[in-house]
């Protein structure tokens, strides 16, 4: 973290209830937290107040989407969210054409097995679990 420029903007894909952005929150000027899902912008707003964090905010978007300009963060992340894309190259080409050159792009996601059954069964089973499962890529992917 200590690579994050303290004067950098943000944004978190998938945000969620803010875990990710929160947690990047004070290391930064601004961070925007972005998700399809509206239901998260109350989560995400009560955190952010909880903490006292007054350079946060939340947007109802698409990742595949961005409603951003070229080159304007420092820094993208989507953490555990990248499964829920349903075309995952178009999302990655969208979070590279909002960061600024040098800037950083930080993915954390589920791991399919390598083994295609084994992620054929796994990706069933998270399927089951949780219906805006998309798909989990192995490593090689």
């Amino acid at each position: 973290m200590s690579r994050i420029p303290t004067a950098g903007a943000v944004a978190a894909q998938g945000a969620s209830s803010g875990h990710t952005a929160l947690a990047l929150a004070p290391l930064v000027r601004e961070v925007i937290g972005l998700d399809l899902t509206p239901a998260m912008a109350m989560p995400f707003a009560q955190a952010a107040h909880e903490r006292g964090l007054g350079n946060v905010r939340f947007l109802v978007g698409d990742a595949e989407s961005l409603p951003f300009p070229e080159e304007e963060f420092h820094l993208v992340t989507t953490r555990r969210a990248a499964h829920h894309f349903p075309h995952l190259p178009r999302a990655l080409a969208e979070m590279a054409r909002v960061l600024r050159p040098g800037g950083r792009l930080g993915i954390a996601d589920m791991v399919a097995p390598e083994n295609p059954e084994a992620a054929h069964l796994f990706n069933a089973l998270e399927a089951t679990r949780d219906n805006s499962h998309v798909r989990a890529y192995t490593v090689e992917e």
